[in-house]
């Protein structure tokens, strides 16, 4: 008589424990979403830095929003390069939600500096050389 073992160590997946398992790593794809925000963003900031005319308070303003976005996009990168087991939900979150309010606040103050909402010392939509 053979007997064939059957795995009764681990517990059947039923629809719903595979749903908390699913929703449990959500928040991985929306930090690795974030992380492509940020550096696709980021290597357009490199460019639009060089041409920003030397100092000035929009240009320091501007490059201090680039290396905080800089380096919060880091951060994240490290987080996820873990071993999942090394990976803690509460600080993904944390960081990706940083660094998206970091590139937020880049990407508006280069709107506002578009529009000619900002301060500007060098002439501009306030200027006028009317006779």
């Amino acid at each position: 008589h053979t007997h064939t073992h059957t795995h009764t160590h681990t517990p059947p997946s039923t629809p719903l424990r595979l749903a908390h398992r699913w929703i449990d790593c959500t928040y991985l794809k929306d930090a690795n979403e974030a992380l492509y925000e940020c550096r696709y963003a980021l290597q357009y900031t490199y460019v639009y830095a060089f041409y920003l005319p030397q100092g000035g308070n929009f240009r320091t303003h501007f490059e201090m929003n680039q290396t905080e976005l800089e380096q919060q996009t880091e951060q994240l990168s490290e987080m996820l390069e873990k071993d999942v087991s090394e990976i803690h939900r509460a600080e993904v979150v944390h960081c990706f939600t940083m660094a998206k309010t970091r590139l937020t606040n880049l990407l508006e103050l280069v709107a506002v500096r578009g529009s000619g909402s900002a301060t500007d010392t060098s002439g501009g939509a306030g200027s006028s050389s009317d006779p």
